[in-house]
């Protein structure tokens, strides 16, 4: 073996390949969310109480979707949680655009407490994938800063907010990183079929389309539509 690192064990000279450290950090990740969702009292005792606030108003607006009640009104969001037996504040309800209730809604089948577990799951895959694919592009940099870049990638501090409170950002995040995928691999009507999705779980990734209108590349306004 040549190079600096020749009279290191291999173990050492493993990790200081930016592939073994995105490998490294990926795999941390997931392991202390899991053990985050066993050990930490307020995932486990919750009952889904004052604890993923955000998601139970998606969950509540979905079961009123899904039982074509009116999702955007207070008092039946309100009354379902009371049914449910769930504390947590209400504030303006579900003031989201109609299709995240039926993206949720599958969820709905499931025990609240199952839901918000599943929910958090999904949204711990969806971040480890998107960091490893995301480091996958960043290689080519020297390894501490590397590693600089990607630990501030898996511990950004609004991140234990949003897995906190359940949010939808995560996926969103995704999307738009999707989007930017297609657009780099001269898909463009495939990126605005992601931002689409996007836009109709959230309403602000909308701006993209309006930048694509902007510099007329229609191709992603006709995939967005």
């Amino acid at each position: 073996m040549d190079g600096p690192l020749h009279f290191f064990p291999k173990p050492i000279v493993w990790l200081c390949k930016p592939t073994s450290i995105l490998t490294l950090l990926t795999f941390l990740f997931i392991v202390f969310r899991i053990y985050l969702l066993i050990v930490t009292p307020q995932i486990n005792i919750w009952g889904a109480h004052a604890f993923a606030n955000d998601f139970l108003s998606y969950y509540l607006g979905a079961i009123l979707w899904r039982t074509q009640q009116n999702l955007y009104d207070v008092t039946q969001l309100v009354a379902l949680k009371d049914t449910l037996g769930l504390q947590f504040l209400v504030g303006q309800g579900f003031v989201y655009p109609m299709f995240l209730a039926f993206f949720i809604a599958p969820l709905t089948f499931l025990p609240v407490l199952t839901a918000v577990r599943t929910w958090y799951l999904i949204n711990v895959i969806i971040y480890a994938a998107l960091g490893y694919f995301l480091g996958k592009k960043l290689t080519s940099l020297k390894p501490g800063l590397f590693f600089l870049v990607m630990f501030i990638f898996f511990t950004f501090p609004p991140l234990f907010g949003n897995f906190g409170s359940g949010q939808i950002n995560i996926l969103i995040f995704a999307l738009y990183f999707t989007y930017l995928w297609s657009i780099e691999k001269q898909k463009p009507w495939l990126g605005g079929i992601f931002l689409s999705i996007a836009t109709f779980l959230k309403v602000y990734p909308a701006a993209f389309l309006l930048c694509a209108l902007l510099k007329k590349r229609m191709r992603i306004v006709r995939g967005f539509f």
